[in-house]
């Protein structure tokens, strides 16, 4: 009869193949690292100890290839770019936060006037420029015509 808790449970007949046993020792820091990783495998001990032994391939993680200084590094790197991305989104709020501001006080009555004015004044500099600009073109376009002849 089949375990439906974890799939990695051996049917009777398959532990009766197993008959030799093996014991092992490991200093604290190796015992609690093999019991971590058979923990986030979902294997029980034995079952992980006996796939790396006989070399098998665990699906769930690829982390079991690395050693465990690879392993702390990698944990590490991903505490420091999870610190760097909770920077930049506190920085982005704050730029959030001062556009919104920045539009309450332009969308307000006191800066409207104040903005109409400025952009009426721009519209006729702008208006002047380009009334200058075809002034220029028009009288010079005669002398390009020569020219170009």
């Amino acid at each position: 009869m089949e375990n439906n808790k974890k799939n990695t449970k051996k049917t009777k007949s398959e532990n009766r193949k197993m008959q030799k046993k093996v014991t092992v020792r490991f200093d604290d820091e190796t015992y609690n690292f093999l019991d971590e990783s058979s923990q986030k495998l979902g294997l029980t001990k034995p079952d992980l100890v006996r796939n790396l032994v006989l070399n098998r391939q665990i699906k769930q993680s690829k982390l079991t290839t690395l050693s465990r200084d690879e392993v702390e590094d990698f944990l590490q790197n991903i505490v420091l770019l999870t610190n760097e991305i909770n920077s930049v989104q506190t920085e982005l709020k704050r730029v959030g936060n001062n556009i919104n501001q920045i539009a309450k006080k332009t969308n307000s009555d006191g800066w409207k006037s104040s903005y109409d004015s400025f952009f009426r004044e721009l519209d006729n500099i702008l208006n002047n420029i380009l009334d200058d600009a075809w002034k220029f073109v028009e009288v010079n376009k005669n002398g390009y015509k020569q020219r170009k002849n």
